[in-house]
């Protein structure tokens, strides 16, 4: 999903897989999620990545308009 929260562009991406723990998400292994979490830093934004258990993973990227 991509919609308009204030002066931020969201976009959503969610899935039903079997979720992140938290170590992954945060190791310098995960160089996927470190390429988005740059590349969303270099736009002035911010990345949330949430995994509530076993039962997949939110992505909430945060872009600010300018």
């Amino acid at each position: 999903k991509l919609y308009k929260i204030k002066k931020d562009i969201v976009l959503l991406i969610q899935d039903d897989g079997i979720g992140i723990s938290p170590d992954k998400i945060s190791s310098s292994k995960s160089l996927g999620l470190m390429g988005m979490s740059e590349r969303v830093k270099y736009s002035g934004g911010h990345m949330e990545i949430t995994s509530p258990g076993k039962v997949g993973t939110i992505v909430k990227i945060y872009i600010p308009i300018k």
